[in-house]
């Protein structure tokens, strides 16, 4: 227990450091509160670089958009652009404002990737898809509520926990940070889990379940699987939930 903590807290320590490099300058939030709305073309991909807490919505129709709420000023150190299909949301890495909330809300109705680099969370309600990869290299949660698909790959490398439920016939579940994945809800029929970071992983599998540990996490499924390979080393383990 001793080890596991000290690499948690080794790890975001230098999380920390590495996100007070990159903000490193204090703006004091305008008063004027704005929504700004973005022209871009298609995009089924995201690519979040940015500071603020996202809320994607699923078009019904062929439309796309992103609208950014928060103060004047720093809506304005926002950048957004589309280019070969994917949807890029930065600002400007000196400015610090993690204390203000800043909305940020998008809209597609095909999403095939999501990569988190930023600081907040990302909100997903409900989703249908055929296949998604999910890319956590930041700091924050992300959070699908209900998915429907063929097949989801999630890659948990930076902090904070991955939520979702729903049900896929394949999920591809890796967790290399510090932040646990949590997929117990997600009815999956074969689930491939590596776990080398410091947090958890947690699923559901019915017909196959490939399980690998290495270091300090854990992973427990569900499910009762027909086939199991698990393979496990270190101070991790593998376990039925």
């Amino acid at each position: 227990m001793k080890t596991k903590f000290l690499i948690i807290l080794l790890s975001i320590c230098s999380i920390g450091l590495l996100s007070s490099c990159d903000f490193n300058i204090n703006m004091k939030p305008s008063k004027t509160i704005i929504t700004r709305t973005y022209k871009v073309g298609h995009f089924n991909a995201i690519d979040f670089g940015a500071t603020g807490n996202v809320e994607f919505i699923q078009s019904k129709d062929s439309s796309c958009s992103i609208s950014i709420k928060g103060p004047q000023n720093y809506v304005k150190q926002f950048e957004v652009n589309v280019e070969n299909g994917v949807l890029y949301v930065n600002h400007d890495q000196k400015s610090h404002f993690y204390k203000v909330k800043i909305q940020i809300k998008i809209s597609a109705p095909i999403l095939t990737n999501i990569t988190s680099k930023g600081v907040g969370d990302i909100q997903i309600a409900n989703i249908q898809v055929k296949n998604l990869e999910v890319l956590n290299k930041g700091v924050g949660n992300i959070n699908i509520d209900s998915i429907t698909g063929n097949s989801i790959t999630i890659n948990s490398n930076g902090v904070g926990n991955i939520n979702i439920k729903g049900k896929v016939h394949v999920a591809s579940l890796a967790c290399n940070g510090v932040g646990d994945i949590k997929a117990e809800e997600l009815q999956s029929k074969i689930v491939d889990a590596n776990c080398r970071g410091v947090g958890s992983i947690t699923c559901f599998a019915t017909d196959s379940m490939t399980a690998t540990v290495k270091g300090v996490g854990s992973i427990k499924y569900k499910g009762k699987p027909l086939f199991k390979d698990l393979n496990s080393s270190g101070v991790g383990s593998i376990k039925e939930k």
